[in-house]
């Protein structure tokens, strides 16, 4: 199964809070990603297409 789907994660107005805009993402995975309560124990990948110009970090 592929789903694919746009957000929006412009509110800037508090830490739990995902952001995204031009220049970065914020990304808190529990305000962005859904699931099927059936499937919730299934492996899953996460895809996320960034722009070129973007560096990518992630957390140690």
């Amino acid at each position: 199964m592929i789903v694919k789907y746009r957000v929006y994660a412009f509110d800037g107005t508090g830490v739990r809070m995902s952001y995204l805009d031009d220049s970065h993402a914020f990304i808190m995975a529990n305000t962005l990603l859904m699931y099927v309560e059936e499937l919730r124990e299934s492996a899953a990948i996460v895809q996320f297409d960034l722009p070129e110009q973007w560096q990518k970090y992630q957390p140690p």
